[in-house]
């Protein structure tokens, strides 16, 4: 085993002497070792041991090869040098050093330096052009994967933050995904050092898919009852991070794709296995259409749950523009498989008129930004009425989102929307709620009968 050099053993004493450990503090690129071949030992300094790399169990013969290896007392040209001194027979004894050559030059020099991105790209192209084949000369797989992590520790000579930025470095690769290439840079990891925790949640969360959902219901505004559900991403576990979160850190680290195929997966899968809690009502699920899934996944899920799919609406939410191929493809899936198309947040980004007409969806959801304190605000008033009736005129079924007071409630039932969703309604809930409350459900069928009394009225001119 190895052993840290012993001040007071006399076999040291005998070649180094006390002043020894001074000059090693002074200068860490020079050790010493003992070895007794009689006794099976051998003695090295913490110097040493770096500069050989010596591990904890590494025993004698491993250590009389390593020190063959090195020259043995003979210069061999290398970094690491090695000088015996004067010994007896059974003894030996020497110093450890770098030499100047090598001290002087920059551990670059000579090199050719390529970007790591373009290293890491070689590699994954060999690796997946390399296909050996088998005894009798098939290739039996055309897959197969490397794992490489290779780097410099410069500017993280202190051991915790060099272990730190390893974290970092180990977390920010899995976000990203197998196969993908994930460079460690500084200014990033300086800027984001603190969030090493969310980007650990986040990769666990997509490895493990810790994914849960949240139901909130939207009833009719008529009657009150429930018509359908919107499924809303949670997490469940140890990963603490809110919806949002999670969304900023696949768009970081390209993985919004991935969290499009785990919701559409996860909450037909619940579907399915609530099959009779759905029976005269839909799923609104979240898409984030500019990742649509390519035809390979799409199709294995259809496989799954094709006649499923009859009582889902997709929902887009992003607030991007989308191609018009992208568009055709979305279409297509819809009308094959019976789906049903909504737009959120209309009255924002690009949810607006030229993107309505281009979606031609079956629901409208209008954003809760322009629905907030509407019945205090006018101006609101003007243009959400006006959008309802231009929705209906069209073929389009309105749904008010976020409604939160008795009072906005009263103001979307009067301007006719069909739908409503909101925190006054119902909280989203871990579970399906067969029935909203009894109290709220009856406040919603009287200011329907209200509005209806109200648009019957027949005014003549004196009045």
């Amino acid at each position: 085993m190895v052993k840290i050099m012993d001040m007071e053993n006399k076999l040291w004493q005998s070649y180094f002497g006390a002043v020894w450990g001074k000059v090693c503090s002074i200068w860490h690129n020079i050790g010493g070792f003992v070895m007794d071949e009689k006794s099976g030992e051998f003695y090295a300094d913490e110097n040493c041991r770096a500069l050989m790399g010596l591990r904890e169990n590494t025993d004698y013969d491993k250590f009389r090869d390593i020190v063959a290896l090195n020259g043995g007392g003979r210069d061999l040209g290398l970094p690491l040098c090695i000088e015996l001194l004067d010994t007896p027979s059974g003894i030996a004894a020497g110093i450890v050093y770098l030499s100047k050559e090598y001290m002087s030059k920059s551990v670059f020099e000579g090199l050719d330096i390529i970007p790591p991105e373009e290293f890491a790209d070689n590699i994954r192209k060999a690796v997946k052009e390399c296909c050996q084949p088998d005894e009798f000369g098939v290739r039996s797989s055309s897959n197969h994967s490397l794992s490489v992590t290779a780097g410099i520790s410069s500017g993280f000579e202190v051991p915790a933050r060099l272990m730190h930025a390893a974290g970092f470095a180990l977390y920010e690769a899995k976000a990203k995904g197998a196969g993908s290439i994930c460079c460690f840079d500084p200014e990033k990891y300086a800027k984001q050092k603190s969030d090493i925790e969310s980007i650990r949640a986040f990769s666990e969360l997509l490895d493990k898919n810790l994914f849960t959902y949240h139901f909130q219901p939207i009833v009719s505004s008529s009657t009150g009852e429930i018509v359908a559900y919107e499924a809303l991403m949670r997490t469940k576990g140890n990963i603490a991070l809110n919806p949002l979160q999670i969304l900023n850190c696949a768009k970081n680290f390209g993985r919004l794709y991935d969290i499009e195929k785990a919701t559409l997966k996860n909450t037909l899968k619940y579907l399915s296995k609530h099959q009779l809690d759905f029976e005269n009502r839909r799923l609104y699920i979240n898409s984030i259409s500019s990742h649509a899934l390519d035809d390979k996944d799409f199709y294995a899920i259809v496989n799954d749950y094709g006649e499923l799919l009859e009582k889902v609406v997709i929902e887009m939410t992003e607030q991007t523009e989308i191609s018009e191929d992208d568009l055709d493809r979305i279409r297509v899936r819809l009308e094959k498989n019976n789906m049903s198309l909504a737009i959120d947040d209309y009255g924002t980004g690009y949810s607006n008129t030229s993107n309505l007409l281009r979606y031609d969806p079956e629901v409208v959801k209008i954003d809760r930004s322009l629905i907030s304190g509407i019945d205090q605000n006018p101006k609101a008033q003007k243009i959400v009425s006006k959008m309802v009736e231009y929705f209906h005129s069209s073929g389009y079924t309105a749904l008010a989102e976020g409604v939160e007071t008795s009072e906005e409630l009263k103001t979307m039932i009067y301007f006719g929307v069909d739908l409503i969703q909101g925190y006054y309604v119902s909280k989203p809930k871990p579970v399906l709620i067969h029935d909203i409350s009894e109290n709220i459900r009856e406040e919603i069928v009287a200011y329907s009968i209200e509005a209806g009394d109200k648009d019957k009225k027949v005014f003549h001119a004196e009045d």
